[in-house]
């Protein structure tokens, strides 16, 4: 099947055909499925094993798919396939690897429905180590803190400190979440002084609106997170110590609430001048994750209007040039894109902006 890989999309139909024609082979199946995945295709990859006749062969196929997926970051794959082989061969790691794929897609209920419960086991300190973790942020994840607090005190004895301070972290991330910030603190304040210095405490220090106190935490520890880098460039854009306007905004967004977040960091511009530009298109970026595409567009036409000499402002004009494309309003899109390139000559974004433009350009028969 390597061979085959750089066969080109006009006869990869015959191939498909090969692959799938009678008998059924799962290794011949799987092998197609691999290739798809490398063509760009991994639904079609998936599709080429999903309906083996379920035995052994086929769940070891399933299995070899969703590792495959895993490496690749496709977690709803990853865990349809190792589901899939679940129902043919039981066990507590490929469980794991299913509930693990669950959560990374997104679904914490459905990672806790799938997992092996974590129990009294003559190895718990394997348990505590590879079942523990997984519950404890799936349950944090569902505004469940008190349940995951159970289970970390009933296995406290088998965890190294790294270990019950991470999952403490947990623990305070499902209280805040519900706006427990006080039982916040106090869950982070059992694994002692570390603890109440970490990003955690961070958080909860930007969730209080103390920005001088988020602002040295935050920026102390290896934890890295694009939530912690936003936090960061959000905070050194102003020097005031406090800062309760952007605190609730990312308060918001830590309770999921994207919709109301977006608001939130509309609010905040007001409120911190000095990170305006950055929070208009952070929030212009959430109006847009909730498929509210005109408060998107009509933010970023007011960053660009008050915010002219921002960072911000081209990567405004390319999001916002982008969104009229998809709707086919060409003629404003090229509009967006040409002022990108006319007035930010120096931006990083100028190269995307005239590939983007000429692409445009072509479709709408314009050429040069």
């Amino acid at each position: 099947a390597h061979a085959l890989a750089p066969t080109p999309a006009e006869r990869r139909a015959a191939v498909r055909a090969t692959f799938m024609n009678p008998p059924v082979d799962a290794a011949a199946r799987l092998a197609l499925a691999g290739l798809e995945t490398r063509w760009g295709s991994s639904g079609q990859g998936w599709n080429a094993v999903r309906d083996l006749p379920a035995d052994s062969a086929a769940a070891a196929a399933w299995v070899a798919f969703g590792e495959l997926a895993e490496m690749d970051g496709r977690w709803a794959q990853a865990r349809t396939a190792f589901e899939r082989a679940l129902g043919w061969r039981e066990g507590d790691a490929l469980r794991m690897r299913a509930a693990t794929a669950a959560y990374a897609s997104g679904d914490a209920a459905g990672a806790i429905a799938v997992a092996p419960w974590p129990r009294a086991m003559p190895d718990s300190q394997r348990v505590a180590m590879d079942l523990l973790p997984l519950h404890v942020m799936a349950l944090a994840q569902l505004r469940r803190p008190d349940e995951a607090a159970r289970l970390v005190t009933a296995f406290d004895r088998h965890l190294a400190p790294g270990m019950r301070m991470m999952l403490a972290r947990e623990v305070a991330m499902g209280w805040v979440r519900q706006g427990e910030l006080a039982r916040a603190r106090a869950a982070l304040a059992v694994d002692g002084a570390e603890a109440d210095s970490s990003a955690a405490a961070g958080w909860l220090a930007l969730f209080e609106g103390d920005a001088q106190t988020a602002r040295a935490m935050l920026g102390r520890g290896d934890e890295q997170s694009a939530e912690i880098a936003l936090a960061l460039a959000v905070l050194a854009r102003f020097r005031d110590a406090s800062a309760p306007a952007v605190g609730r905004a990312f308060l918001t967004l830590a309770q999921g609430d994207t919709a109301a977040a977006a608001a939130r960091f509309t609010d905040a511009a007001d409120a911190a001048p000095g990170a305006a530009s950055l929070l208009l298109l952070t929030a212009a970026r959430f109006h847009l994750v909730v498929g509210d595409t005109a408060r998107a567009a009509a933010l970023w036409s007011d960053l660009v209007m008050k915010h002219a000499e921002s960072a911000e402002a081209p990567e405004a004009l390319l999001h916002h040039a982008r969104v009229l494309l998809a709707r086919g309003d060409r003629g404003a899109a090229m509009q967006q894109l040409e002022r990108l390139v006319l007035a930010y000559p120096a931006s990083a974004l100028v190269p995307v902006a005239r590939r983007e433009l000429e692409a445009a350009r072509e479709a709408a028969g314009q050429g040069r």
